[in-house]
């Protein structure tokens, strides 16, 4: 039968046998000897993925926090691209601006009006 010790910092524990693990104190971060063996995350021996489920740990492989992104640049197609130049977008924003004002001007004359 194989003998497990435990290490949560300093701290070692054990030999404990198999079942014996279950009523351990263990975490994700609890390296773990199988026969006096090296040192290792208690996540990576199969042979404590039933221990670990019944500590609520999670058993699946670590994913990188930061997976590298390969990302694609795409110039938008000329059909859906509207090119104004410079000096239009002004007069546009110029005119949009009039447009606004001359309709709040006639909300406040509508406004005085019905008092």
């Amino acid at each position: 039968m194989k003998k497990y010790y435990l290490k949560n910092g300093e701290k070692v524990t054990g030999p404990f046998m198999l079942d014996d693990l279950k009523y351990q104190r263990i975490s994700s971060t609890t390296l773990v000897s199988v026969d006096q063996g090296p040192w290792q995350e208690i996540t990576s021996v199969d042979d404590l993925k039933s221990i670990l489920e019944f500590a609520g740990i999670n058993t699946a492989p670590k994913v990188s926090s930061n997976p590298p992104i390969k990302s694609i640049q795409q110039k938008p197609s000329p059909e859906n691209q509207i090119n104004i130049p410079a000096n239009k977008k002004f007069i546009v924003l110029a005119v949009a601006i009039a447009v606004f004002m001359m309709g709040l001007g006639m909300a406040v004359l509508l406004f005085a009006e019905l008092k």
